[in-house]
């Protein structure tokens, strides 16, 4: 064991040894030796010199034809002694690999590479004592084939601008289009590198595609009872595209018949609208409907079969046993029993419950009586939901409809219930008044909505430069009062005032207001809050 000597050794204050420019011979055993007057005391601790990892292999850009094998390199020189985990990662984020992209030990491989795996990827290198990383671009080389359309519809050319169809790779300078019929094209290319986009080739020809049957579905099919009549239906859809007629004269041929019938199908074609009307239909009868396009060339293929109804009526039949549970202050369970299904000459929408407080349970307390309504899904054969945002202390009155999607059915019985007591509203008008040189008046109306039968007020103060320890005052002023008094310290004292209304149930919202600075003493000042 010798002394360390050499610039590459340093001792600082704290007496932390500083070995600059490490090399495995470093490697070894080191012993820290103090001492003073009073005695001497020595550690040793044990050093470890590893060899840096190293990507010997770095990843270079890639420029790659669609279609094709991409592959980035990353192979790794380390300290045998220590473990090596390689992660590899695409802008930032870690890859996922699979059967297209795939890695062993010295790369990672993406198969059939297209315009979306373009990016930055990095290999990561991470032992338990240090990380690397190097990255490498992938860009892939295409061509775009663009092309411009004029949709021949039967009295226009509907004409469009250059669009981009499909991209093929690289390689490549023919290919098989698939193209939509009755159409009028013409062709351009566009080559794509690392770099972006060529300029467009010169346009080709026009060429027209010839016609054929339709080869759309008609979209969104539709059977619904329509206006005021509850005796037809409306069969409806959404057109094809122009893209989407493959030739011209494009019509529409509509099927219907009635459900779990044996009769027929009855059809109707229409040129120029996108819907048909059926009369003198029983009321909510379901029908089965399908749709097919149809044009010069032939009929296009039909559409699934969907059902739809005809008009809805009123329902005829009210909910029953209409009763209420586990009222609250402000909520309850409101209960009914459901409507038979064939009263309903519909499709059953929701139960509504509508309901307005009547009066207060408080004499003399006014209020103002407005309906409100809320409604209920049906879900199941005994049902019921919660009602919420009810007032305290209140009478209120309720009934309850039943609802196909067009009309509300008659009103059940009308019941009556109360709510139970609550917390009070904030009290009203609080006000801080100065009328004598050492005294403070407050007053103030009672809250808006009492919620209940006021026990009282309380009242909490302290002066504004109260220190951390000091006790807030409390007095509890009975319900018929509506002021208090309070002596000053001094003329310059202000108070911070917080009062609240309260019943048997609990104290409610607290008004909070400081006491203004009073320019005139001895004279009579006001501060309305």
């Amino acid at each position: 064991m010798g002394l360390l000597e050499g610039s590459r050794y340093s001792i600082l204050s704290n007496g932390t040894l500083e070995i600059k420019h490490t090399k495995l011979q470093d490697h070894g055993k080191y012993h820290c030796i103090a001492s003073n007057v009073i005695g001497r005391d020595e550690m040793e601790t044990d050093l470890e010199v590893k060899e840096p990892t190293k990507i010997i292999r770095a990843p270079t850009n890639v420029v790659a034809v669609k279609g094709s094998l991409a592959q980035f390199d990353c192979e790794i020189q380390s300290d045998p002694t220590l473990e090596v985990k390689v992660t590899w990662l695409k802008d930032n984020k870690f890859l996922i690999f699979g059967r297209r992209m795939t890695k062993d030990e010295d790369s990672m491989s993406i198969a059939g590479v297209y315009r979306r795996d373009e990016g930055i990827y990095t290999c990561r290198v991470k032992t338990e004592i240090e990380e690397i990383s190097a990255s490498a671009k992938l860009t892939v080389m295409e061509y775009l084939v663009q092309y411009t359309e004029d949709l021949l519809a039967d009295y226009w050319l509907v004409a469009s601008g250059w669009k981009n169809l499909t991209s093929y790779p690289g390689q490549l300078n023919s290919v098989m289009l698939k193209l939509t019929p009755f159409v009028e094209y013409q062709f351009r290319v566009v080559a794509i590198n690392e770099i972006g986009a060529s300029k467009p080739s010169k346009p080709s020809p026009y060429y027209e595609t010839g016609g054929a049957v339709p080869d759309a579905i008609p979209r969104n099919i539709k059977g619904v009872g329509t206006g005021v009549f509850r005796n037809n239906m409306e069969i409806s859809w959404e057109p094809l595209e122009y893209r989407e007629w493959n030739g011209p004269k494009l019509g529409y041929m509509v099927w219907w018949r009635r459900r779990d019938s044996r009769e027929e199908w009855k059809n109707y074609t229409t040129y120029w609208w996108c819907s048909h009307i059926i009369y003198d239909t029983d009321t909510f009868t379901p029908y089965e409907i399908k749709v097919q396009a149809v044009n010069y060339f032939g009929l296009g293929p039909e559409s699934p079969v969907i059902i739809g109804y005809s008009g809805e009526d009123r329902p005829t039949a009210a909910p029953t046993d209409l009763h209420v549970s586990d009222v609250e202050s402000t909520k309850l369970t409101v209960h009914w029993e459901p409507v038979p299904q064939d009263s309903i000459m519909g499709e059953i929408k929701e139960y509504t419950v509508y309901y307005w407080r009547e009066s207060s349970r408080l004499p003399h307390h006014s209020v103002t009586t407005r309906i409100k309504s809320k409604s209920f899904k049906a879900n199941g054969p005994r049902l019921s939901g919660t009602l919420t945002g009810l007032i305290p202390y209140s009478n209120y009155k309720m009934y309850i409809v039943v609802a196909n999607n067009r009309y509300e059915g008659p009103p059940s019985n009308r019941i009556e219930f109360q709510t139970l007591e609550g917390v009070p509203s904030i009290p009203r008008s609080f006000r801080i008044m100065h009328r004598h040189y050492d005294t403070i008046y407050l007053d103030w109306e009672e809250p808006a909505e009492p919620n209940g039968i006021l026990t009282g007020y309380l009242l909490k103060y302290q002066t504004l430069n109260v220190s951390a320890g000091e006790r807030i005052l409390v007095e509890e002023i009975p319900p018929n009062t509506t002021h208090f008094s309070l002596r000053r310290f001094d003329r310059y004292t202000r108070y911070r005032f917080s009062l609240s209304a309260q019943t048997e149930v609990g104290m409610g919202e607290a008004f909070t207001e400081e006491s203004p600075h009073f320019t005139t003493e001895g004279k009579n000042t006001c501060s309305a809050i």
